[in-house]
């Protein structure tokens, strides 16, 4: 049986487990770049947990890349203020900097570097914050700070 028949034959099976099912059949569409087949998912389970901070950033997620950024931020929002994570935060630094927001970005990269992760998505998140940051001080420049010449970078 593969993974795929197996999550199929769970979802709406069993109320108690369908919400978190369908989350991570959300996470595997997205895995596979499947957007549209993750907001199905996710829209069934935000109907009706419409608080669900893993649904919300999943589809946070799924939004960005339909470049649908203002409700990604709207979604990602929502769910870091509910429980702060690495891949969340990471999540709205890559919208932040699809808008161009290059200061909000890099404060969501570095509040990525500093939590513990709790998870492989976290682990993977943390390590490309430090590369966004180190690729960002690059082509922020410093400007009149006082730091060097001015041709220095800076965040």
């Amino acid at each position: 049986m593969t993974a795929r028949s197996w999550r199929d034959q769970l979802v709406g099976k069993q109320a108690a487990f369908d919400g978190f099912v369908r989350t991570l059949r959300a996470r595997a569409y997205l895995g596979k770049k499947d957007a549209p087949g993750a907001m199905t998912d996710l829209n069934l389970v935000l109907g009706t947990r419409p608080n669900d901070a893993d649904a919300l950033s999943l589809r946070g997620i799924a939004f960005t890349s339909m470049k649908q950024y203002d409700k990604a931020l709207d979604d990602l929002g929502k769910a870091i203020a509910q429980k702060p994570t690495i891949e969340r935060y990471f999540a709205r630094a890559g919208v932040y900097e699809a808008k161009g927001d290059v200061d909000k970005a890099t404060d969501d990269y570095r509040s990525a570097t500093q939590l513990n992760p709790a998870n492989v998505f976290d682990i993977a998140a943390q390590n490309q914050s430090k590369l966004k940051i180190q690729q960002l001080s690059k082509r922020t420049p410093c400007g009149s700070s006082g730091r060097g010449d001015k041709d220095d970078t800076c965040l």
